[in-house]
């Protein structure tokens, strides 16, 4: 419910375990009931409407949730269907609402009986409803993504988005060895070299490598974007448009601690969480300067590297983000690449000649990736594209696009940008 108004799945749920009633069990079946059930919102909508005379918009908040719950667990976990049902009764007896309980059991055995007879949008007439229903996904963006890429690869892409992501913990080599990340509880990446997925239980934010700075918690996908430049010891580095700081760090730690950085965002407490950061992790390489990079004075050319990460609409990252698709709009996608190309104008201020421009964004819109470098090398003649990673998945020339039915992780954008020695 505080989800539906507004609030982020993750920091709820952090919140509401924090409290140490559950067990590591507990807190991960808590969390994959709540997330799985905002993820599958739409489809389990479409099926309790299909037992119920009560519309689903007129019912109560408290009854339409549990029953959402309860018909989560009998359509995608091994949970018995009985106990589905006397978990949803028990809980709805919890709230104002106790009345409501045999309708809610009513509901419930209802659509254990009849759930292989529930009707969905033939794929073959309307093949974007159809995908938007059995993978609950809105209607546009199903639409949207379709009208790119197909029907094939916008099944695979929604399927995609409704996996559990992986927690994933990045090695700062600065202080400690890989081969203490050896164990079972640690599985290297696929792609990262610094990332390990966490196999262990509760949140890796609470390990001792993490309190002592082995460590830090970043997706592959943005240890990948933050390796598009490695940069050298020496280099002066703006990050643009740092929040709390995953990719500043790792520039950090990949030069040595060696580097000049400056970490410039608008939001003053994501800074002084950042510096917590930098303090935990041993690295004193960075210093922050708050503002809007669009308003700040730029020193005349100055640095090695700038990375832009900009604020985009977040279109791959839907699946790490249960309630992330319900909050996206079609506008985002024509509105955002105005902010996104006026961020790019500004960083490219700061880039001394023989200099590079990184340009990154978690999202899979071309309208917010290539197309925004397209204007940009348009507009700048004395920017060409540059050289990418070669060992970095998804390249084409100096690009990188990750997609999450492709590549196994959050779906993000980095192109490379080189300015001329004019």
């Amino acid at each position: 419910m505080r989800v539906e108004e507004g609030a982020w799945t993750t920091e709820v749920l952090q919140a509401t375990l924090e409290d140490g009633r559950l067990d590591a069990r507990g807190r991960a079946l808590a969390t994959a009931l709540t997330s799985g059930t905002i993820r599958r919102r739409l489809q389990l909508d479409h099926v309790i409407s299909q037992f119920s005379k009560t519309p689903i918009e007129k019912m109560d908040r408290e009854v339409r949730n549990v029953l959402r719950l309860g018909v989560y667990q009998i359509m995608h976990t091994r949970i018995p269907g009985y106990a589905a049902c006397n978990s949803a009764v028990e809980l709805i007896r919890r709230t104002p609402k106790a009345h409501a309980s045999g309708f809610i059991n009513g509901i419930l055995r209802s659509v254990l009986r009849g759930l292989d007879s529930v009707e969905y949008p033939d794929p073959d007439e309307d093949p974007v409803g159809w995908i938007s229903v059995t993978e609950s996904h809105p209607r546009w963006m199903v639409r949207w993504w379709m009208e790119q890429r197909g029907f094939a690869d916008t099944l695979a892409w929604c399927r995609a988005n409704n996996r559990s992501p992986d927690a994933v913990i990045r090695i700062n080599r600065l202080a400690a060895d890989p081969a203490v990340f050896e164990d079972n509880t640690f599985v290297p990446c696929r792609y990262a070299p610094d990332g390990r997925i966490y196999r262990g239980e509760g949140n890796p934010a609470r390990t001792t490598a993490y309190a002592e700075g082995m460590c830090s918690v970043q997706s592959e996908a943005a240890q990948l974007l933050t390796r598009a430049v490695i940069p050298a010891p020496g280099w002066d580095i703006l990050d643009g448009c740092a929040g709390r700081g995953g990719k500043t760090t790792y520039l950090a730690e990949l030069s040595g601690d060696e580097a000049n950085i400056v970490a410039v965002d608008t939001h003053e407490e994501k800074l002084s969480m950042l510096m917590r950061h930098c303090e935990r992790l041993g690295l004193q390489s960075i210093r922050t300067r708050s503002g809007d990079l669009r308003a700040l004075p730029a020193p005349q050319a100055a640095m090695d590297l700038v990375l832009l990460d900009v604020p985009c609409s977040g279109m791959g990252i839907i699946g790490r983000e249960p309630e992330a698709r319900w909050h996206k709009t079609p506008g985002m996608l024509r509105t955002l690449p105005k902010l996104q190309r006026q961020l790019l104008w500004a960083g490219a201020r700061w880039v001394r000649p023989g200099g590079f421009l990184v340009y990154a964004t978690c999202s899979i819109a071309p309208e917010e990736n290539g197309a925004v470098v397209e204007a940009f090398l348009r507009a700048h003649a004395n920017f060409r594209p540059g050289h990418l990673d070669e060992e970095l998945p998804g390249r084409y020339r100096n690009t990188m696009q990750l997609l999450p039915h492709v590549h196994g992780m959050d779906g993000s954008y980095a192109a490379v940008l080189r300015r001329e020695h004019l």
